[in-house]
C-alpha cells in the first residue's frame, strides 16, 4: 500500500469490480481509454478486465481517497516481455465524479517517482487520446 497527500493506491480486492467496471465502461471515460466503438458492458466484463488490465500489468493499483477511502480510478504500468529497456507504458483512470480535484497529477507524481527511483526504470511512456484534453493539458505540464 502506498500513499500520496490525499490518496491510498492499494492492490486490487473483489469489492472494486463494480466501480472498475464503472469506470471502464463509462461512455465518457470509454473514448479516453479504447480505440474501440463503447458498448454496453458484458456480464463477464469485470474478469475480462480483471485479467487484462490487473493482472496482466506490471504494477497496478485501485485508487482510493485516504480520507472517506472514496473510489478515484485506477493507476499502473505495463511492461512489455521483450522491452530491453525497462520503457513500461503507464495508464491512469480517473471516474469522472472525481475528475477536475488535482487527483490525475497528484497520481502521476507519485507513479512517476515510484517508476524512476523505486523501479529503476530507465523511461515511461504513455498514450493518450486526442479527444483527452485534461489528460493532455496534465501531461504537458511534465
Amino acid at each position: 500500500m502506498f500513499f500520496t497527500e490525499r490518496l491510498c493506491l492499494r492492490g486490487f480486492r473483489p469489492e472494486d469490480m463494480e466501480n472498475i467496471v464503472k469506470l471502464e465502461t463509462d461512455p465518457r471515460v470509454f473514448p479516453s481509454y479504447n480505440t474501440e466503438f463503447w458498448r454496453p458492458a458484458k456480464p463477464d466484463l469485470g474478469e475480462l478486465l480483471k485479467k487484462r488490465q490487473y493482472e496482466g500489468a506490471f504494477w497496478s493499483a485501485v485508487v482510493v481517497t485516504r480520507e472517506g477511502n472514496e473510489f478515484v480510478g485506477t493507476i499502473g504500468m505495463h511492461l512489455q516481455h521483450d522491452s530491453p529497456n525497462r520503457c513500461p507504458s503507464m495508464f491512469i483512470g480517473v471516474i469522472p465524479e472525481q475528475s477536475g480535484k488535482g487527483y490525475g497529477e497528484e497520481m502521476l507524481r507519485f507513479m512517476l517517482k515510484h517508476a524512476f527511483v523505486e523501479l529503476d526504470m530507465h523511461k515511461v511512456w504513455l498514450q493518450v487520446f486526442d479527444g483527452n484534453s485534461p489528460a493532455i493539458k496534465l501531461y504537458r505540464k511534465w
